[in-house]
């Protein structure tokens, strides 16, 4: 009885592992496209609005997987290039963000209100295109790698199920 219960226990865990993991990667898309949706809207308060960029960003970072970012941003006093790189540690393990992400993310803020209006468009234009092309990596990877996640967790399951039996 009590192996029966272990075998059961230990398939459970890994078949979640599998879909854990194949969350992850579905986590990392959505923030990406979530950011790209900031830039977007970003862009459009730069050209139309006069407003400092402590008001652009309250005004356009607007989805959940970015709030921390925006809170941080908010409620803490310095320059906002200090802000942009101590707001990068609260982004949290669970979006499934890349080495390469995080440092596009870190390199995007280090310029980020440092040239005048045009210039911040080209930037933010530039930075549109750059997480695009993270963002369509993410989901070939998610469709690549996501069903394969899924079914190694499922099948080290199994696999350890019919060593015990």
């Amino acid at each position: 009885m009590l192996k029966a219960v272990s075998v059961i226990i230990v398939f459970c865990c890994c078949s979640l592992a599998g879909f854990y993991y194949s969350y992850k990667l579905s986590r990392r898309q959505l923030f990406l496209k979530d950011f790209i949706a900031f830039l977007k809207t970003f862009e459009t308060h730069i050209r139309y609005s006069s407003d400092d960029i402590f008001t652009l960003i309250n005004i356009s970072m607007k989805s959940a997987s970015l709030q921390p970012i925006k809170e941080y941003i908010l409620n803490n006093k310095g320059s906002f290039n200090d802000l942009w790189l101590g707001s990068m540690s609260q982004i949290n393990k669970q979006t499934g963000l890349t080495a390469q992400d995080k440092a596009l993310l870190e390199e995007f803020g280090a310029s980020l209100g440092t040239t005048d209006g045009q210039g911040q468009i080209n930037h933010i234009e530039l930075y549109t295109t750059l997480f695009q092309k993270a963002c369509d990596e993410a989901q070939q990877e998610l469709k690549a790698k996501s069903k394969l996640y899924k079914l190694l967790g499922f099948f080290a399951g199994t696999a350890f199920a019919l060593t015990v039996i």
